[in-house]
This record gives structure tokens, C-alpha cells and sequence, in this order.
């Protein structure tokens, strides 16, 4: 199967979303960033634009121009997660600001934005709908163990379609590196504190 070719205009706009997000994590003392990181990294700007965007614009680029709606939130998870954060603020772990929508993006942004929902297509498997709602739940910032229970899977299984479709991406994004970022490295990062267990099998199968 050949792969799927990204448009010149989609690489220009990742090329500078990469660059951005390689700097960010500079600038925040991270001196070992792999491309992995930067493609995860692109996911929460992207999905940090959409939530900034107005409800009505919001709505039409998920059902029009993002390949992402239908398989990021039904209308009960929107309700879910809202509950949710109004948990967290009545707890304290959240101020109520963040009820309150920032400045909606400029258009660089949102293209930028529309070029990662773009990489949809570089994902690799069989399961590339589930994976595709894995990566941008995580990116906007859904707890591991939520989106095991949403989703009717393991964290292990969440844990490993992300690092493992990120890894695929970045693959396929090399070219557009910045010049600074390392070489990807063998896999032996530890699982984050709610995904402890190592996999038994691939996730990928599932």
C-alpha cells in the first residue's frame, strides 16, 4: 500500500507547527525532544485551537472539514466531560476561568490546525478510528483511565496506540524535523503513573 501523500501547502503549515512546538519545549528545558514528542505536541495545539474556536465555526470544521468529529466526542461525552470539570473546579483542582473562552485563533493557526487533523491519513493498522479518537482525546486532555472505560479497553491499549501511532506519524514527518530535534530513539519510555502494566499483547490487533 503506498503511503499517503500530504499536500505541499499541509507540509509547509506542519513544517512551522513542528518548529514551534520543537521551540516551546526548548524553551522549557527539555533538552532530549523526539519527533514523537513534537507530533503529540501538534495534537494538543491543534486541539487547543479547536476548543478556542466559537461553538458555530467549532461545529462546522468537525463535520465539514476535519477529519476528527466522529471519532473525537458524541454529544453525551461533550455533557460528560463538562460535568466533569465543574467536579474538578468544586474541588478546587481547576479555577473557573477555564469557563471562560479565550481570544478565538487567527487564521495561521487554524491552518496549522486543519493540517494536523490532516494526519489521519499516516495513521497505520486496523483500528484507525478508535486510534484516531485515542489521539485526540488524550490531546485534549482526557484521563487515561476515562478514556479506557469510555472507549471499553485497556490503559494499557490507550497507552500503547498512542505511542505507537505517534511513532508512525513522526516517521512519515521526518522530513519536516526541525534540524534540532534527536533521531527517534528505541522505545523504552516508562508508562505514565495510571498505566503501570506492560502490554501482553498488541494493541493494535484489538
Amino acid at each position: 500500500m503506498m503511503p499517503f501523500p500530504l499536500a505541499p501547502e499541509v507540509e509547509d503549515r506542519l513544517r512551522i507547527a513542528l518548529r514551534l512546538a520543537a521551540e516551546t519545549a526548548f524553551q522549557a528545558g527539555d533538552e532530549d525532544v523526539q519527533p514523537a514528542d513534537l507530533v503529540r505536541a501538534l495534537f494538543e495545539d491543534a486541539m487547543k485551537v479547536l476548543r478556542q474556536l466559537p461553538d458555530k465555526e467549532s461545529g462546522w470544521l468537525y463535520v465539514i472539514r476535519s477529519p476528527s468529529p466522529a471519532v473525537s466526542y458524541t454529544q453525551a461525552e461533550v455533557w460528560v466531560a463538562w460535568a466533569e470539570t465543574m467536579e474538578q473546579i468544586r474541588k478546587g483542582e481547576y479555577s473557573s476561568d477555564v469557563l471562560v473562552r479565550t481570544r478565538s485563533p487567527n487564521a495561521k493557526e487554524i491552518a496549522r490546525m486543519e493540517a494536523v487533523f490532516e494526519l489521519r491519513h499516516l495513521l497505520r493498522g486496523r483500528n484507525l478510528a478508535r486510534d484516531w479518537k485515542i489521539l485526540c482525546r488524550l490531546a485534549d486532555g482526557t484521563d487515561y483511565r476515562k478514556l479506557a472505560r469510555s472507549m471499553e479497553c485497556s490503559r494499557q491499549t490507550i497507552y500503547h496506540v498512542r505511542e505507537m501511532q505517534s511513532e508512525a506519524i513522526a516517521h512519515r514527518l521526518l522530513h519536516l524535523m526541525p534540524l534540532e530535534v534527536s533521531m527517534p530513539r528505541a522505545s523504552g519510555k516508562k508508562y505514565p503513573e495510571n498505566c503501570k502494566r506492560p502490554l501482553e499483547k498488541s494493541a493494535v490487533s484489538e
